[in-house]
């Protein structure tokens, strides 16, 4: 096994550390800011196993695990736009969950259930789609649905031209 030392030129206080001398391949890995560098479709590899990836390719981002899922912690988790100006989506500890639109919230999760809002301007829209020939419901269980009489259901039917309110008092759902 050999070791390998590296140490700044005397009085320079730098320190590089190229890859093989071969076309392009002769680039700083580590700069002397401490970044490790790393040319496209190249991987930084974590775990016995590759277990974890980061890698660019010349148009991609890529976090990669192999052997289960990835934790992220942190008392905010945000997700923004690519220059850092908008937020698409937070995840807030022990609060909401937020979907933004615009850098608006438009949905969002709340202790008592869920919120949706149109950021400005105009009616606010909950779509539900039912497949090609089928039903469309929203269901609803008032009282923690723990009897039949609690549950409702309110269905655009794919049959006819219609939509029916129905509860499940009797067991069965009934108009």
């Amino acid at each position: 096994m050999s070791t390998v030392k590296l140490s700044a030129a005397s009085g320079s206080g730098s320190v590089s550390l190229k890859g093989p001398a071969s076309s392009d391949a002769n680039v700083d890995l580590l700069d002397t800011s401490g970044n490790l560098n790393l040319a496209d479709d190249k991987k930084l590899n974590v775990g016995d196993g590759d277990d974890l990836a980061i890698y660019h390719s010349s148009s991609q981002n890529y976090l990669k695990a192999t052997n289960g899922r990835i934790n992220l912690r942190a008392s905010e988790v945000r997700c923004e736009n690519a220059d850092g100006s908008e937020v698409l989506a937070k995840f807030i500890d022990g609060g909401a969950c937020e979907l933004r639109y615009n850098d608006a919230a438009v949905f969002q999760t709340l202790e008592y259930g869920a919120r949706v809002k149109r950021p400005s301007g105009g009616a606010t829209t909950l779509e539900v789609y039912g497949c090609e020939g089928q039903d469309a419901s929203i269901q609803m269980a008032a009282d923690d649905g723990d009897d039949n009489a609690d549950y409702w259901q309110m269905t655009a039917n794919a049959g006819a031209s219609d939509w029916r309110l129905y509860n499940y008092a009797s067991g069965s759902w009934e108009t």
